[in-house]
């Protein structure tokens, strides 16, 4: 690798996005998406590119302006739902901080809550990630100077992008996973998994959606993989076909690996493998019964993709649909099996299948056969349809029918009456209503008296109705197209799984009556007209009494105006009254807080009055002693004058002269 094929690498590897701003990126613009099952794909056309093209276009870890040394490379489809891949990059941030006890416990809610992780989860928003969606310039992919091959080139180098992350942080490589595995049918994503179980020393992965392991390793085949460019599908077949051996050691290579990672956590996950005839295995993934998809030969899906519900009885020998010309049988039992076994197509005047036709896929015979509604066939078509319930082993029928405006033709009724008259043993069918407008298929499935009548028309004349039915939309894009190759609702897989098989028993089943065709057609016709009538008169009274409760309605709507404008007139007047209270209680409080500081005021000048009485006392008993000191010391005073007088006295000679003077 020359320099600036270096320079190129390092500058994607520094160029990581932490998952803080991803998760920014999603909350802050979510509102803006048409839809909220964006594919990757259509979430940067329609958020990223317009947020990142001023300045000639930049990526989004440009834009946002906080770039960070990627510690995990991410491989992920660009069909694969944005959500799906966010959610998968969060799971793995928290096993990584947390470890994968905390990656089980958080509710998937929360997986994109980025301020539930902010409180709950913290450290994992700041790992960061190489998601080519964000990392790489979206602007400049096609640019002259970033040709495939080219130095300046981003998106030829992610294998070497993932080699050097590796290298820095030891994490093994993150695969998002989605429902239909679209990541093991792109051809880059292929090739970075090769790239790095060829690396020496190899690179590990690890699997995010561990949830939607719903496929076959035996179905990635780098030759028929897809680029969301020509240019890029050419150059990495040129690549493979120059490898030593070819297509074949590349497939091996990436299939024995991710089938080693499946067995390994095969304990981690739940998953129970469930052997079957084929080669392949089914996985029941988190005790959720969820059958792995096993690819046909030819297409990603086939009757291995039904998921397994209940019991192996829902499995089935053989698979019998029944149906007049133009149903559509050969084409629902070319999507079971995921080929064209059955031909299919316009046919002018008759329906493709006029004989019994059989296809198998190892395990289960599927038979398509004609209808009694064609009247040069009829009797023949009537042998045939006996010929297919007369083999060994368990089985599973399937009328197929038609509407016109939401109504059953009598023919298909007609139909199903005779089949189940003839095989009395056929005490579980599923009735698949075909080629549906739109338009019709919503009436009949958001009215409830529509769809309820539907059943009507076709159980009607029936001592064994069945609750098992399906409506499937006309296909426009299949229209015209012989042969053309449906791929199947995951609803209709469901459907034709969820139906019961049974035994039939060959020594139990009557002729067909196909004489009494005509007359059983008249009587359906003159039946359905009859219900038409009824149910018209039925919707002409609803239609009235949905008036009279209309106008009542109203009238409730005017009385429960004025009750609620008296309502909210007494809530407004005890609001008032409240709010008046409120006010009498705090002018309650302040003249309860005015007088609590009179009182403390007025025994706090009682306390002073009773200190200064108390002082003004002392004062008065100082006095009182003072002057009681003052007369015991003029007493004292008075008698040393006396008793001087009295010498003074004595001393005079005249003191004896004069006794009683001196007394």
């Amino acid at each position: 690798m020359d320099e600036v094929s270096r320079q190129t690498v390092q500058g994607l590897v520094e160029n990581g996005i932490k998952l803080k701003h991803l998760l920014e990126l999603y909350t802050n613009h979510k509102h803006r998406m048409s839809r909220v099952d964006l594919t990757t794909g259509e979430f940067c056309e329609e958020i990223i590119k317009p947020l990142t093209e001023d300045d000639g276009g930049k990526s989004y870890v440009e834009y946002v302006g906080d770039p960070a040394i990627a510690r995990h490379h991410v491989i992920h489809s660009w069909r694969t739902e944005f959500r799906t891949l966010l959610e998968g990059v969060v799971k793995h941030a928290i096993e990584v901080k947390y470890g994968k006890e905390a990656r089980k416990e958080i509710p998937r809610k929360k997986l994109l809550d980025i301020e539930w992780i902010k409180t709950q989860r913290p450290k994992s928003l700041k790992e960061s990630f190489f998601i080519c969606t964000c990392v790489v310039n979206q602007h400049q992919m096609d640019a002259p100077n970033r040709a495939w091959g080219s130095p300046q080139c981003q998106i030829d180098k992610f294998h070497a992008v993932a080699r050097e992350i590796h290298a820095r942080s030891n994490q093994p490589l993150v695969v998002v996973l989605e429902k239909s595995g679209q990541v093991f049918s792109r051809a880059q994503c292929l090739s970075e998994l090769h790239a790095a179980f060829t690396h020496e020393p190899k690179i590990p992965i690890v699997l995010t959606g561990k949830e939607f392991l719903q496929f076959n390793t035996e179905s990635i085949d780098a030759a028929s993989a897809q680029a969301y460019s020509d240019r890029i599908v050419r150059d990495i077949r040129q690549s493979i076909e120059a490898m030593e051996g070819g297509y074949a050691q590349f497939d091996l290579i990436v299939k024995e690996n991710v089938q080693n990672y499946i067995d390994k956590n095969k304990e981690e996950a739940k998953v129970d493998t469930h052997k079957t005839t084929s080669a392949c295995h089914r996985l029941l993934i988190l005790g959720a019964c969820v059958a792995v998809l096993v690819a046909s030969a030819v297409a990603m899906w086939g009757i291995d993709n039904i998921p397994l519900i209940g019991e192996p009885s829902y499995h089935a020998d053989n698979y019998v649909f029944v149906g007049n010309p133009g149903t559509g049988k050969s084409t629902l039992l070319n999507s079971l099996i995921g080929r064209v076994a059955f031909e299919s197509g316009i046919s002018v005047g008759q329906g493709f299948t006029k004989a019994l036709h059989i296809a198998t896929d190892g395990k289960s015979v599927y038979m398509d056969t004609p209808g009694l509604d064609d009247p040069v066939i009829r009797e023949q078509a009537a042998k045939e349809i006996t010929q297919a319930l007369m083999k060994e082993g368990t089985y599973k029928v399937f009328f197929v029918v038609t509407d016109v405006n939401g109504r059953v033709r009598p023919a298909d009724q007609t139909t199903m009456r005779l089949v189940l008259a003839s095989a009395p043993r056929i005490t579980h069918y599923g009735v698949i209503i075909n080629q549906v407008e739109k338009h019709v298929a919503r009436k009949l499935r958001t009215n409830r008296t529509e769809w309820e009548m539907m059943q009507t028309y076709l159980m009607s004349s029936h001592d064994r109705p069945t609750n098992q039915f399906i409506i499937i939309e006309r296909q426009e894009i299949l229209a015209g197209i012989d042969n053309a190759l449906w791929r199947p609702t995951q609803e209709f897989l469901r459907f034709v799984s969820n139906t019961r098989s049974m035994e039939i028993g060959r020594e139990t089943l009557l002729e067909i009556q196909i004489e009494n065709y005509t007359q059983m057609l008249k009587d359906n016709e003159e039946n359905n007209r009859k219900l038409k009538e009824d149910h018209d008169r039925m919707r002409v009274a609803m239609e009235r009494l949905s008036g009279e409760l209309q106008r009542k309605s109203e009238e409730d709507a005017e009385e429960r105006e004025k009750l609620e404008a008296a309502r909210k007139a007494l809530e407004q007047k005890l609001k008032e009254q409240e709010k008046e209270a409120s006010t009498m209680e705090e002018k309650l409080n302040l003249l309860q807080e005015r007088a609590k500081k009179e009182s403390d005021n007025l025994q706090k000048d009682i306390l002073a009055l009773k200190e200064e009485a108390k002082a003004s006392s002392i004062e008065q008993e100082a006095k009182i002693k003072e002057l009681q000191k003052q007369r015991d010391d003029q007493d004292r005073e008075i008698k040393i004058l006396a008793q001087m007088r009295i010498e003074d006295c004595k001393k005079s000679a005249w003191f004896w002269q004069s006794t009683d003077h001196c007394k």
